[in-house]
């Protein structure tokens, strides 16, 4: 099939337009008539051997992931999405076998998230396979910004860390089958994430928030050099449960995957002191991981044996370690 048959197949495999999509697939561009509601944008790709490896990931797996990413960086905003566009650039053989199950995975995603995919592009490279996604949300209230976390706020955290790197270490050393057999929670977090998306999540009083991609210690760094600000973390408040018996197979550290493995896409997230239980009723399993101070930008945990820095490291596409 020519580029033509499959943009005429791929209109076929997601949801007719939504409200507020005027034209969709199949022109130039799509055509929007947004409410009065401020519009939130974001971009992300995955990338063949950075983000994915094709013995792992199928390429339903795929559409899942590609649009969860995004939609983990419109949810830490504070708005609901609305709109997505699909980009893919595929080796020269690759679509008859990748773009039907990218494309039911990616409506399965859209479909639980209420988001229509309204456009996008195809296009051909020698080897290797990207994957990016744009997605549009819409504001609810004002946004959530990394700056605005305040001395003697509470830290949350909505959903789990470190079970995307768990589950890769998994795949990596036990192969697909027997990864999924023994660790199906991690090696679901890995292939399939899902963003931590509520209407309850919307209506509360945050102060500062960011999505958990590249690690949670790195995105704590984040907040406390946006908010000008020190984050105290209480690593015993951390769920470890899933990731102990793989750390016990392994030698690795259960905890060193919470604090510094990535991609697990939980909402992290600052209010004010003492909305505990309200929150805990709008966010079932969210947990209260710390606590924010004045002073220099700074992250340290705190145990019985005292206060220990944590270094800002995480994932980073240029550097090594650091974030």
């Amino acid at each position: 099939m020519n580029e033509l048959d499959w943009i005429r197949k791929i209109q076929s495999w997601v949801e007719a337009p939504a409200k507020g999509v005027a034209v969709g697939i199949g022109d130039d561009a799509a055509v929007l008539n947004p409410s009065e509601a401020s519009l939130v944008l974001t971009t992300d790709s995955l990338v063949d051997g950075v983000h994915f490896d094709l013995a792992y990931s199928s390429p339903e797996d795929l559409g899942h992931k590609a649009l969860a990413v995004n939609l983990s960086d419109i949810a830490a905003m504070g708005a609901r999405p609305k709109y997505a566009l699909v980009n893919l650039v595929l080796p020269p053989g690759k679509a008859e076998n990748f773009l039907p199950g990218f494309y039911k995975g990616l409506s399965a995603e859209a479909q639980s998230a209420v988001t229509s995919i309204i456009g996008g592009n195809l296009s051909r490279c020698e080897k290797g396979l990207v994957i990016c996604v744009t997605a549009v949300g819409e504001q609810v209230g004002a946004p959530r910004l990394r700056s605005g976390a305040r001395p003697r706020d509470t830290i949350f955290l909505w959903g789990a860390v470190g079970h995307a790197a768990a589950g890769l270490q998994a795949l990596q050393s036990l192969g697909l089958e027997e990864a999924k057999a023994l660790f199906p929670t991690l090696v679901q977090a890995q292939l399939r994430p899902k963003a931590c998306l509520s209407d309850a999540w919307l209506s509360l009083g945050v102060h500062a928030s960011i999505d958990v991609s590249d690690g949670l210690v790195s995105e704590l760094w984040h907040l406390a050099r946006a908010s000008s600000v020190g984050m105290e973390l209480f690593p015993q408040n951390l769920d470890l449960t899933a990731l102990q018996p793989l750390a016990d197979e392994s030698g690795a550290a259960a905890l060193d995957w919470a604090l510094y493995g990535g991609e697990d896409y939980a909402l992290l997230f600052t209010a004010a002191a003492g909305k505990d239980e309200e929150i805990a009723r709008a966010l079932p399993g969210v947990r209260a991981i710390g606590r924010v101070h004045a002073g220099e930008p700074s992250v340290w945990i705190s145990t019985e044996k005292g206060h220990q820095p944590l270094e800002a490291r995480g994932f980073d596409h240029f550097g090594d370690t650091k974030a």
